[in-house]
Protein backbone atom coordinates (compact mmCIF):
# COMPACT_ATOMS: atom_id res chain seq x y z
CA UNK A 1 0.00 0.00 0.00
CA UNK A 2 1.49 3.49 -1.09
CA UNK A 3 0.70 5.38 2.44
CA UNK A 4 2.82 2.81 4.46
CA UNK A 5 5.85 2.93 1.34
CA UNK A 6 5.40 6.65 2.21
CA UNK A 7 5.65 6.50 5.79
CA UNK A 8 8.45 3.95 5.90
CA UNK A 9 10.81 5.51 2.97
CA UNK A 10 10.28 9.26 5.04
CA UNK A 11 11.26 7.92 8.23
CA UNK A 12 13.90 5.86 6.60
CA UNK A 13 15.35 9.06 4.29
CA UNK A 14 15.20 11.15 7.29
CA UNK A 15 17.10 9.02 9.23
CA UNK A 16 19.65 7.84 6.93
CA UNK A 17 20.25 11.60 6.33
CA UNK A 18 20.65 12.36 10.46
CA UNK A 19 17.41 14.79 10.44
CA UNK A 20 15.04 14.96 13.19
CA UNK A 21 11.14 15.14 12.57
CA UNK A 22 11.73 18.72 13.34
CA UNK A 23 14.25 19.60 10.80
CA UNK A 24 12.08 18.00 8.27
CA UNK A 25 8.91 19.92 9.27
CA UNK A 26 10.93 23.34 9.46
CA UNK A 27 12.52 22.29 5.97
CA UNK A 28 9.10 21.70 4.27
CA UNK A 29 7.36 24.47 6.06
CA UNK A 30 4.72 21.94 8.19
CA UNK A 31 4.18 21.28 11.36
CA UNK A 32 6.18 18.13 13.32
CA UNK A 33 2.96 16.52 14.03
CA UNK A 34 2.32 16.57 10.40
CA UNK A 35 5.39 14.40 9.90
CA UNK A 36 5.12 12.43 12.36
CA UNK A 37 1.88 11.32 11.29
CA UNK A 38 3.21 10.94 7.98
CA UNK A 39 5.79 8.41 9.36
CA UNK A 40 3.29 6.59 11.15
CA UNK A 41 1.32 6.06 8.25
CA UNK A 42 -1.89 8.16 9.41
CA UNK A 43 -1.12 10.87 7.13
CA UNK A 44 -1.82 11.11 3.06
CA UNK A 45 -0.45 14.01 2.00
CA UNK A 46 -1.60 16.01 -1.40
CA UNK A 47 1.20 15.64 -4.34
CA UNK A 48 2.59 19.50 -3.42
CA UNK A 49 2.30 18.58 0.04
CA UNK A 50 4.58 15.27 -0.29
CA UNK A 51 6.97 17.03 -2.89
CA UNK A 52 7.86 20.03 0.10
CA UNK A 53 8.90 17.01 2.67
CA UNK A 54 10.84 14.98 -0.61
CA UNK A 55 12.27 18.42 -0.99
CA UNK A 56 13.15 18.11 2.94
CA UNK A 57 14.61 15.16 2.58
CA UNK A 58 16.55 15.22 -0.39
CA UNK A 59 14.90 13.25 -2.43
CA UNK A 60 12.08 13.18 -4.94
CA UNK A 61 8.34 12.01 -4.44
CA UNK A 62 8.78 9.12 -6.48
CA UNK A 63 11.91 8.00 -4.23
CA UNK A 64 9.14 8.38 -1.05
CA UNK A 65 6.42 6.39 -3.21
CA UNK A 66 8.40 3.41 -4.31
CA UNK A 67 7.94 0.24 -2.42
CA UNK A 68 10.01 -0.05 0.83
CA UNK A 69 11.74 -2.82 2.20
CA UNK A 70 11.60 -1.98 5.85
CA UNK A 71 15.14 -2.23 7.39
CA UNK A 72 15.55 -3.85 10.74
CA UNK A 73 15.35 -0.53 13.04
CA UNK A 74 11.98 -0.29 10.70
CA UNK A 75 10.90 -3.53 11.51
CA UNK A 76 11.43 -2.87 15.21
CA UNK A 77 9.81 0.08 15.63
CA UNK A 78 6.49 -1.40 13.99
CA UNK A 79 6.90 -4.20 16.24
Amino acid sequence: MEIDDIAVNARGFRRRRGLSQEQVAAAAGFDVSLISSLERGRTVLPSSSLERVAEALGVTASALRRPARPGPSDVDAAS
